[in-house]
């Protein structure tokens, strides 16, 4: 498990950053290297679950509640300063009513073991909510984008 004072470093660095600043912070290279025993060392989903809740805390100690846009935003960056391969997912009701179509955001997590489907394929795992977000969303944007 990382160290808490890592996790809480990885949230004050961006806390007063808007979702436009924590955008481009996703955008602006690949994750950072790996922690021992962390990502690139074999972490599992379940290990990435339990830092994304202990993220998520720290987060919500320091910034208190925000929107799910930024705290998805500040969650995914936070977890890609740690060295894991993680992506802020903005999606969209895809049934049409009167109203306006209602925004989620979440973050996935890509190459982690658990994440593998047929075939040997990678399947993100979210990690930011409990929601079947990827069945209930139609995907708007992603940053930084999906490879496929």
């Amino acid at each position: 498990m990382v160290v808490r004072g890592v996790l809480t470093r990885a949230v004050l660095r961006h806390r007063r950053a808007g979702v436009p600043e924590l955008i481009a912070a996703l955008e602006s290279g690949p994750a950072r290297a790996p922690l021992p025993g962390g990502p690139g060392g074999g972490a599992g989903l379940d290990e990435v679950v339990r830092v994304s809740r202990a993220l998520r805390v720290r987060q919500r100690m320091v910034c208190g509640f925000t929107g799910p846009l930024r705290e998805s935003a500040l969650l995914a960056v936070a977890l890609r300063r740690l060295g894991y391969p993680a992506r802020l997912v903005i999606g969209t009701d895809p049934v049409p009513d009167s109203r306006p179509r209602p925004l989620g955001a979440w973050v996935e997590i890509d190459r982690v073991a658990g994440g593998t489907g047929v075939d040997g394929v990678v399947v993100p795992s979210v990690v930011s909510t409990s929601s079947p977000v990827q069945t209930w969303f139609q995907v708007v944007a992603s940053y930084p984008e999906r490879v496929s």
